[in-house]
């Protein structure tokens, strides 16, 4: 690449998304969120909830598989209707990239390590509950020599299925795209975090109440669970790209109320 050559669209993404993971690196909120989700909460659920299966288990598959997410709204809000009402943005007019690359760069930036950080915490969760000691059965003091095994009640081995692994992060995808979508709705909509945040949190309504469903789905229909996370995958994969190819980062800096001006 030649100084007079501007990059490409993926080379401008990714330097946008190393400059914007720059600044998530900053902000401390999201940092301990993802501190949190990633490890700590994980390991809490997993010794609280003595998980064997069943509506308990899955829902904690379903929290960690998404809580990253939710917890990275208000940096995608930051990202874009932030930006501009700090007047951050305006130095990206006098850059060479794309208007695709600002976009799917700070997209990037907040949705792989959301991603990346409830992938971890699935994996701890599952190696918590496996590390478990068996549950024993609720039962009076038993004679010597008599044991709950010998009495019909075997102990249980706390465990998770590479399956539900899979099931967890397919929705823990489609989730996070949803949470995209919903967070640049509201920053194209809204000229302050604050009135974005609003909005975000009547819009992300559907979705918390779908989580909730699916967390019981998992239980009677993991396959149905699985089919539509995959199904949504791509649609809200192809919704971005569609946005991507037509935001552009002027209409991004002088906002709704600049453009209706403008017009």
């Amino acid at each position: 690449m030649t100084g007079s050559q501007a990059p490409s669209v993926w080379q401008g993404t990714v330097l946008v998304a190393g400059r914007e993971l720059g600044e998530l690196r900053r902000n401390r909120q999201v940092l301990f969120q993802f501190v949190v989700f990633g490890t700590v909460f994980p390991v809490f659920l997993a010794l609280t909830l003595r998980p064997t299966g069943g509506a308990p288990q899955n829902f904690a598959f379903v929290v960690i598989a998404i809580a990253p997410h939710l917890g990275t709204l208000p940096a995608i809000l930051q990202a874009f209707v932030g930006e501009r009402a700090e007047r951050t943005l305006a130095p990206l007019l006098a850059t060479p990239l794309a208007n695709q690359s600002i976009f799917l760069g700070k997209v990037l930036a907040v949705y792989l390590p959301a991603l990346c950080v409830g992938a971890l915490g699935l994996g701890i969760f599952a190696t918590t509950v496996a590390l478990s000691p068996p549950e024993q059965p609720n039962l009076p003091a038993l004679p010597p020599g008599v044991t709950p095994e010998s009495l019909g009640f075997p102990t249980v081995q706390p465990g998770v299925t590479a399956a539900q692994l899979g099931e967890a992060f397919a929705l823990s995808l489609a989730v996070g795209l949803a949470v995209l979508v919903l967070g640049i709705v509201a920053s194209t909509r809204t000229n302050t975090v604050k009135s974005a945040q609003t909005l975000a949190a009547l819009l992300g309504l559907p979705i918390y109440a779908g989580v909730a469903f699916l967390s019981f789905r998992l239980t009677s229909s993991p396959l149905q669970v699985l089919t539509g996370a995959l199904i949504a995958v791509p649609v809200l994969l192809l919704a971005l790209f569609a946005v991507a190819r037509k935001w552009r980062r002027e209409e991004a800096i002088l906002g709704r109320a600049g453009r209706a001006r403008a017009g």
